[in-house]
C-alpha cells in the first residue's frame, strides 16, 4: 500500500513531491522492491512523471529513514507537506504530534486519493512548505472580519499609562499625547 500510495501524489506532475519518511528499514526495502513496478503498471505519461519525482536530478520525491519516530515527525513538521499519511500501528497517538501539515490522512484505508474526492476535507491545501503557516482554504479565506474594541473608562484608566509608554518608545508622539491629554 504504501509503494502505491507514494505513487498518487508523484504523478500529479514533474514537481510533485512524494516522500516515504519512516524509522522501519524493511518498510523502505519493501517499498523499494514494489515501487518500480507499482510505477509501470501507469500510463507511460504518468510513469515520465513519477521517474523524475523519484529518479530525477531535480526530483522532490525519496525515502527518509529516520533513527525513530520521533525523528520521522519532527522531519515532517519541518517539511510542512501538503498531505501526510499516518500509516503506523497506533496512529492517533501520533496524531497530536504532528503539527506542520496540510492535510493528515489516518490509517491504511485514508490515503491521498480519498483525501481529494470523497471524505470532505478540504483539496485546496498548502504546498512547498507553506503548511508551517497556512491552512486549507476555508470559508474564513472569504470573509471580511472587522476587529472591534472598547473601553470602559476604568478599562481605559487600567491601559492608559502602558499604551503611553509603548507610543514613546515606538516614537509616535501623536499617540502618547492622545493618552495623556485625554482626562480619566
Amino acid at each position: 500500500l504504501v509503494a502505491r500510495d507514494l505513487l498518487i501524489e508523484a504523478e500529479h506532475g514533474p514537481d510533485s513531491s512524494s516522500l516515504l519518511v519512516t524509522d522501519s528499514h524493511s518498510l523502505v526495502e519493501a517499498v523499494l522492491a514494489l515501487l518500480p513496478g507499482k510505477m509501470a503498471a501507469l500510463p507511460e505519461w504518468r510513469q515520465n512523471f513519477c521517474r523524475t519525482v523519484f529518479e530525477g536530478s531535480q526530483g522532490t520525491g525519496g525515502i527518509v529513514l529516520a533513527a525513530d519516530m520521533r525523528t520521522a515527525v519532527d522531519f515532517v513538521n519541518e517539511y510542512a507537506p501538503e498531505h501526510v499519511e499516518v500509516q503506523v500501528r497506533e496512529p492517533f497517538a501520533l496524531l497530536p504530534q504532528i503539527k506542520n501539515a496540510g492535510e493528515i490522512l489516518i490509517g491504511r484505508y485514508t490515503p491521498f486519493c480519498t483525501g481529494n474526492y470523497c471524505v470532505g476535507t478540504n483539496a485546496v491545501l498548502p504546498t512547498g512548505g507553506f503548511a508551517h503557516t497556512y491552512s486549507c482554504t476555508s470559508v474564513y479565506d472569504f470573509l471580511k472580519r472587522t476587529g472591534i474594541a472598547y473601553l470602559t473608562q476604568e478599562g481605559y484608566a487600567s491601559l492608559s499609562e502602558t499604551t503611553r509608554r509603548l507610543a514613546d518608545f515606538e516614537g509616535f508622539p501623536a499617540h502618547a499625547n492622545a493618552v495623556t491629554e485625554r482626562p480619566v
